[in-house]
Parts: C-alpha cells; sequence; structure tokens
C-alpha cells in the first residue's frame, strides 16, 4: 500500500512515502510541492534506486 504522510510543524514540511518504488515518489512530489517552496534538506530511502516491477524484465528464463 503506497502512503503519504505531511507533518506541518512551525512552518517546516516533512513529507513521507511509504510503499513507493523507484522515482515514482519524486514525480508525485513535484506534482503536490506548492510554487516558491524553498527545499532544505532531502533524505532517500534505499527503496528510491529500484526499479518499479513493471518496468523491470525477467531474465531468468531467457537462454543466453
Amino acid at each position: 500500500m503506497k502512503q503519504i504522510t505531511i507533518e506541518i510543524h512551525n512552518g517546516s514540511v516533512q513529507l513521507d512515502f511509504k510503499g513507493f518504488e523507484g522515482k515514482s515518489c519524486t514525480e508525485l512530489e513535484e506534482k503536490i510541492r506548492p510554487e516558491n517552496l524553498l527545499i532544505q534538506e532531502v533524505t532517500l530511502k534505499p527503496e528510491y534506486e529500484l526499479e518499479p516491477l513493471d518496468s523491470q524484465v525477467n531474465t531468468s528464463c531467457i537462454d543466453a
């Protein structure tokens, strides 16, 4: 299940994307980010480097 948690505290906004693979979370973040928002820090989770399952190619059945 995909989930986005948005916390706003003292004018600071924190987003946490759970259940996303690859760069789909970045694409969504760009769509929902207000204009002129200053980004101070970005921490990428290990899942960011994964490719979504529908774009991966299964090579285990291919004879080379």
